[in-house]
């Protein structure tokens, strides 16, 4: 896949997110990643993504994204 993503446009908080990492508390690591890991595994399996490939959280809205090409985008 080729292409290009320009952000316009970048509200108040939008995050590059996983489903986090798991089993490393006894060292002091938070688990973190995704408010909603149902929701991400969903959009992913939409577009053909791995189920826990990354996605843009976005809290308070106000991204504005322009693709170089054709791209499938899921929203939850």
């Amino acid at each position: 896949m080729s292409g290009w993503c320009e952000v316009r446009r970048c509200g108040g908080q939008v995050l590059v997110q996983d489903l986090g990492r798991s089993g490393f508390r006894h060292l002091g690591v938070s688990p973190g990643g995704v408010c909603d890991p149902r929701g991400v595994r969903i959009v992913n399996a939409l577009v053909g993504n791995e189920g826990g490939a990354a996605v843009l959280e976005i809290a308070f809205g106000g991204l504005d994204l322009v693709f170089s090409d054709n791209r499938q985008v899921a929203w939850s």
